[in-house]
């Protein structure tokens, strides 16, 4: 046997052509299938010769070697045949689409009985017929299609309200959902305002710390101009010590009110820390205020010196074995101030 594909002989045994890989299974179909139609010049004997192999729909050519198409209808009426060997041209109107001739006639088995005539030869093969479907895919598409009739069936009674079952718990589980939601909703708002009293609160303690340090650099001012000769100098450290105690009373102020609109309470594990805040704020402001009391002497005096027992006296509210009592509880309180850590 021989390849149709690349001419190679393909040995007993072999199934498949060890040129181009074409079986033998192949082979053996599209020969059954081919349906050949031979002219030939001449033959040496009946039982020499029979008929060609079929040959590929590829491999027609016209005289010229050009590729043809064996399927389509040859008229072969408009063929000259006075022009002997000379057919017509590919591309031409006139050309019929015949074959070249065929170099070689051959048995069935592969056997050259005659050599190149001149004669041209026409090939009818038959096309290739489509393979249906097996049996296994019509089975997988047979399965396919009754599963997917089984889905809408159940698709229509669900909507029909069939699965009355599924709709209930359907609603259930929305409700819990809803619930759920609601409860994770509630947890984060009060994540949120404890987060916001913890901030409001840790500002306000850093910012007692820096009004420590003013109170002391208002006090030191104090001491050493309260029985100054220049007035305008007194007066000037008076303002800062009466816009020191404004700037107090305002943070203080401003923290009350920012703990009752997040509504801080009593039970609020924050509500400690609040309390010592306000009065670290307090502290301050009390320290200040006798400071101030001291100015308003100091400045209305025309001889502060003279009067310098009188300036001090207001000190007097302030002070324990020479110092302030209010400073002194101030620095006691202030680093221990808790900031308890909440877990949610």
């Amino acid at each position: 046997m021989f390849c149709l594909e690349c001419g190679r002989k393909i040995e007993d045994g072999e199934t498949a052509c060890a040129n181009c890989g074409m079986t033998v299974e192949e082979i053996q179909e599209r020969v059954a299938a081919a349906q050949e139609k031979v002219t030939y010049a001449e033959t040496v004997g009946p039982d020499s010769t029979t008929k060609l192999p079929p040959v590929p729909e590829r491999v027609y050519r016209d005289k010229d070697g050009n590729i043809i198409n064996p399927e389509e209808a040859i008229e072969t009426n408009i063929v000259d045949k006075s022009k002997g060997d000379d057919l017509p041209v590919v591309g031409k109107e006139e050309d019929p689409y015949i074959t070249m001739p065929m170099p070689k006639v051959v048995t069935d088995d592969g056997q050259v009985v005659k050599g190149q005539s001149a004669e041209a030869r026409t090939f009818v093969q038959a096309p290739q017929k489509k393979k249906g479907l097996s049996a296994r895919t019509k089975a997988i598409l047979t399965l396919v299609v009754l599963f997917a009739v089984i889905a809408i069936a159940a698709a229509i009674a669900n909507s029909a309200g069939l699965l009355d079952n599924s709709e209930v718990l359907e609603t259930e589980t929305t409700e819990e959902v809803a619930t759920e939601e609601s409860a994770d909703e509630a947890t984060n708002d009060e994540q949120l305002r404890m987060t916001n009293i913890l901030k409001e609160l840790s500002d306000n303690y850093q910012t007692l710390g820096n009004y420590r340090g003013q109170v002391g650099s208002v006090v030191s001012n104090f001491n050493n101009y309260y029985i100054a000769s220049d007035k305008t100098k007194r007066q000037q450290y008076a303002d800062e010590c009466s816009a020191l105690i404004k700037s107090i009373s305002d943070s203080k102020a401003q923290l009350i009110e920012e703990m009752n609109e997040l509504g801080l309470a009593e039970e609020n594990p924050y509500f400690e820390t609040y309390d010592d805040i306000n009065e670290l704020y307090e502290l301050l402001i009390t320290r200040l205020s006798v400071i101030k009391e001291c100015w308003d002497v100091s400045l209305a005096s025309a001889d502060p010196k003279a009067e310098a027992e009188a300036i001090l006296a207001p000190l007097a509210k302030d002070l324990n074995k020479g110092k302030s009592v209010s400073i002194g509880d101030f620095d006691t309180l202030y680093p221990q101030v808790p900031f308890p850590e909440l877990s949610f």
